[in-house]
């Protein structure tokens, strides 16, 4: 009985390890998400709409 106890509790341990694991990958993900969003949307407000002509003239200068 007290093996099938240890044996249990280890899987329970790794199980509730792959849990943390993956909860804490999901956490990562939506948090580098949301920075790639913010990143994304701050481009888009801070480079103009003819940010293509903009680069020419400072390449150009």
């Amino acid at each position: 009985a007290a093996t099938i106890e240890i044996i249990s509790l280890t899987t329970e341990h790794k199980i509730n390890d792959l849990n943390a694991t993956i909860s804490l990958m999901v956490v990562n993900s939506f948090i580098s998400g949301i920075g790639y969003t913010c990143s994304k949307f701050a481009l888009r407000k801070t480079i103009p709409k003819n940010s293509a002509d903009e680069f020419a003239k400072i390449i150009d200068e």
